[in-house]
């Protein structure tokens, strides 16, 4: 509050009144003034002592705020610092939570990772830990790989053999290792990726293996491989496109095929292959292959680097990536050029083939499936009495009613039922009530049975003849026969007599002329003698006959008794005992090694018999005569022969060697009564075989024969 202004006293003037009043009423009036002033500078330090006062009491307010807020604020820091230590605990408690729940999530992550994880031990290279994955993959349990050294574990010898390269994995701190085989503890072998890291784990180092198994990608590698190599060594055109039609991918094939190198054809637009007039295929192609569609063998032509037309075969397919995405086009193109020349020849011989079916005699049907006639040439509407249209594409159970029954209809529906081929003669009934006979032949073809059938019912009316002409035959075959045996036993009775009746006259004859030639030979002239003598010989050599003949006759009544001969025995004994050294000095006879031969031993013999008589017969005027006998294989057979280099003959007679009383020299140069080489032809044929001789005059003969039955030399 403000004081009040004491006002002083003005002190007592020393001056005269009325002098000077007007002087002091000035000097009054100034120091007046002078107080004035000076209360009003007093009035102003109150004032602002007064402000200075209630300044200093407001600042005094404010210290007392500041004071009381300072305490406040210390309270709360306080509480700010029982709060901070609490979040602190809370912290520190909420890490460690942290670091236990890391740990466990490193731990899951380490037991479920699809990759094998080997924690190995820095400085001794032991196995702290390896999850189940790992073990899984090699075939270990836990306990068998934790605390055993990488080097001794048979798997992974081969990556860390010894001491010096885990030293080296220590240094380097990182291995990586692409495509290791190892192998298993069942011993299958795997490929993996193995690579292996070294880090601190607190106060000292680990190394952590990661391996992977990369044998399905090794194998899908391989497979990418060989496809490759598929699709470059496929002479095919195997083209990838994107879906606006540019080329993206170019074997070899389709350079072979279209004349473009890949660097010429890589980013082109497909449609330079395309002709002109197949330009609006590709639009098209493109669609289908955007929708999923595929497109196989669909045949068309394009256009080689040369302008050549090429016709070909195209498949088509989408090319998806790995979200199932359609990302292009595959083609695969192949050159049928040739197929199309081939078809057009095919067609061309196919159009020559039915003209050829239409215009020959036999009756060609087809008959589908459904036993409807697809097909009937010209002869098979003579066959059938009808004309082929009311037979096109009707069924054959229509065309003809009732012919399930008939033999005809069994063979086909056999044929079309079980698929194989049949042949059969029948006799068919026709509407009419005529009947024929067809020799039908069927096979199964696609469309259904062919059949081809040619009418033989002349033929079997021919036959049927033949058969009565056959059965009068027999008849009169056994009349025949009944007349022959009787003639046997005529020709018996006159052998009988031959041999008897006619053989004691001409022993009587031979026997008194040796006796008159014994007694009186002495008493008769030169010329009785010789007369004596001619009369012997010629019964002689007429016995000789007689019994030559009768040989001859008995070879067609003997049995003919087959048997294994030892043909090697049987030609040298016989050579033994017809030309013994002391009468054969003339001679050289060579016997080969003869095969056995299956024959009559007995009839075998007298073949053998004649045949090297005749060889020594004409011989025996032959200086250096030379005799050999042998076999050898003719055409799969055995041919026997006696050679020898004596008379010989002329070949146009030869004919004649084999008939009886054939002779090809007079009697007086070689005795012999002519029927000895007809025994060998007769006896040689009721074996099976045949006689025959080869020779020249002067030169020497050689007659061969052969035995039906004979083992092969």
């Amino acid at each position: 509050m403000k004081s009040k202004k004491q006002v002083k006293p003005n002190p007592p003037s020393s001056k005269i009144p009325g002098q000077g009043q007007a002087a002091d009423l000035a000097e009054c009036e100034a120091e007046n003034k002078n107080h004035e002033a000076h209360a009003a500078t007093q009035d102003a330090r109150i004032e602002k002592a007064e402000a200075r006062t209630e300044q200093a009491e407001m600042r005094t307010k404010q210290a007392r705020v500041r004071t009381e807020q300072a305490e406040a604020r210390t309270e709360q820091a306080k509480t700010r610092t029982e709060h901070a230590e609490t979040r602190s605990e809370q912290a520190e408690t909420r890490v460690a939570h942290e670091i236990r729940a890391s740990e466990l999530s490193y731990r899951r992550l380490f037991e479920a990772a699809k990759d094998g994880i080997l924690i190995l031990e820095a400085d001794t290279g032991q196995i702290s830990d390896v999850n189940p994955f790992l073990t899984n993959m090699l075939g270990f349990s836990h306990d068998e790989l934790v605390d055993t050294p990488i080097w001794e574990l048979g798997p992974f010898k081969d990556i860390v053999s010894n001491k010096a390269k885990f030293e080296q994995l220590q240094e380097e701190g990182y291995v990586r290792h692409e495509n290791l085989p190892l192998e298993t503890r069942d011993g299958r072998k795997i490929a993996v990726e193995f690579v292996s890291n070294v880090y601190p784990a607190g106060e000292h180092n680990v190394i952590q293996c990661n391996v992977r198994d990369i044998t399905a990608r090794k194998r899908t590698e391989e497979m990418q491989l060989r496809l490759t190599a598929i699709v470059n060594s496929s002479d095919d055109a195997i083209i990838g496109k994107t879906l606006e039609g540019i080329i993206t991918s170019w074997n070899p094939g389709a350079e072979k095929l279209f004349g473009y190198s890949a660097a010429e054809a890589l980013g082109q637009q497909m449609l330079m292959l395309f002709p002109p007039e197949r330009v609006a295929e590709e639009p098209e192609i493109l669609a289908r292959i955007a929708r999923g569609e595929s497109m196989r063998h669909f045949e068309t032509v394009r256009v080689g680097k040369d302008g050549k037309r090429i016709d070909v075969s195209v498949t088509l397919s989408p090319i998806i990536d790995s979200d199932h995405k359609i990302i292009g086009v595959s083609t695969i193109a192949r050159d049928i050029s040739e197929r199309k020349k081939a078809e057009v020849a095919l067609r061309a011989s196919e159009e020559r083939y039915r003209t050829a079916l239409d215009n020959i005699l036999e009756s060609c049907q087809l008959i589908g499936l459904d036993w409807r006639y697809l097909y009937l040439n010209a002869a098979a509407a003579i066959q059938n009495r009808r004309p082929n249209e009311e037979l096109l594409n009707r069924k054959m159970t229509e065309s003809w009613p009732g012919i399930e029954t008939s033999g005809v209809f069994m063979l086909l529906r056999r044929c079309m039922e079980e698929r194989i081929a049949v042949q059969k003669e029948t006799e068919f009934s026709f509407p009419d009530g005529s009947k024929g006979w067809f020799d039908v032949r069927s096979q199964p073809v696609p469309e259904g049975i062919f059949v081809l059938s040619i009418d033989i019912t002349e033929r079997r009316q021919a036959e049927e003849e033949i058969k009565r002409l056959n059965t009068d035959l027999e008849q009169r075959v056994v009349m025949r026969t009944a007349q022959l045996e009787a003639a046997n036993k005529e020709l018996e009775s006159f052998s009988y007599s031959v041999s008897h009746d006619l053989r004691a006259p001409l022993r009587a004859i031979d026997g008194f002329s040796q006796a008159v030639q014994e007694d009186f030979g002495a008493l008769l002239p030169e010329e009785g003698q010789r007369y004596l003598k001619t009369i012997r010989e010629g019964a002689q050599r007429m016995g000789a006959l007689i019994d030559d003949l009768l040989t001859f006759s008995r070879l067609s009544r003997l049995p003919l008794t087959r048997s294994a001969v030892n043909t090697n025995e049987l030609v040298r004994a016989l050579v033994a005992d017809m030309c013994p050294p002391a009468q054969c000095d003339y001679v050289e006879i060579k016997v080969d090694d003869l095969p056995p031969s299956q024959a009559d031993p007995a009839l075998l013999k007298q073949v053998w018999i004649n045949l090297i008589s005749n060889a020594l017969k004409y011989t025996s005027l032959r200086k250096g005569a030379r005799i050999e006998i042998g076999a050898e294989k003719t055409n799969g057979a055995t041919t026997w022969f006696v050679r020898d280099n004596g008379t010989g003959f002329d070949m146009r007679y030869a004919d004649k060697l084999f008939g009886v009383f054939q002779r090809l020299h007079r009697a007086e140069e070689y005795e012999g009564t002519g029927v000895g080489l007809a025994i060998v032809r007769r006896v040689v044929q009721r074996h099976g075989g045949r006689a025959w001789a080869d020779a020249e005059l002067n030169r020497g003969a050689t007659f061969f024969f052969t035995l039906a039955g004979d083992p092969e030399v």
